[in-house]
Parts: C-alpha cells; structure tokens; sequence
C-alpha cells in the first residue's frame, strides 16, 4: 500500500508574485507565511470521496461514491461565493459500457452547470 498526498491551492495572484525567483518552497510553508502574517487562510479538505466523476447518480452508486450531484454542486457554489473569480478545472471519465445517452447528457449538463474552466 501506497499512500499519495494532494492538495488544491487556490490563492490570490499576488501569492505567486510575491513568490521568489528560484525559491524551492512547498505550498504548506507558503500557507505558513501568509498565517503568521494575519493573513485569512480558507482550507477545504479533499479526500477519496471529493472527485466528480460521473453526471449520473446510477454510475455514481455503482463507484461507491458517499456524495450527490447536488452536493458537488454545492460545493461549487461555495467557491464561487468565497473566490468569485477563481478557475475551476475537472478530469472526467466517460463512455462506461453501461453508459446511455441520456446518461453523457447528464454528464453534459453538469459541465453546462457547473461551466469548467478546463477539463
């Protein structure tokens, strides 16, 4: 067994600017400056049950997956609200033997909903 670390970092512009040349800094210690200098700091925890993969509740049940639609849906509203002009990108896999039409439809209107920066 394996175990992997991931982590999102959505930050300000200025973060990265203010980021040194050639600096070697892992993002956890970037976080650490910004803290010590009164800095807000949001945190959202992502785990094995955090990934959207499927626009269909059936394929989603099928995957184990203890979320909804609606509960990813939500999740991104939450963004948008905190950091309105942050970039939301996802990785989807689709095309599942069991996959119908209406099912990609599903997983279209998703993408419509949602309106990924890049996927």
């Amino acid at each position: 067994n394996f175990l992997t670390n991931t982590g999102v970092y959505v930050v300000e512009p200025r973060v990265v600017e203010e980021m040194k040349m050639g600096e070697v800094i892992g993002f956890p210690d970037v976080i650490d400056r910004y803290r010590a200098a009164g800095e807000k700091v949001g945190v959202y925890p992502i785990n094995e049950s955090s990934w959207m993969d499927m626009g269909q509740m059936e394929e989603l049940e099928k995957m184990r997956r203890r979320y909804t639609r609606q509960w990813y849906l939500d999740r991104v509203d939450r963004i948008h609200e905190i950091l309105p002009d942050c970039a939301i990108s996802t990785d989807v896999i689709a095309g599942f033997c069991s996959e119908t039409e209406e099912d990609h439809k599903d997983t279209l209107s998703l993408f419509e909903k949602v309106g990924f920066d890049a996927a």
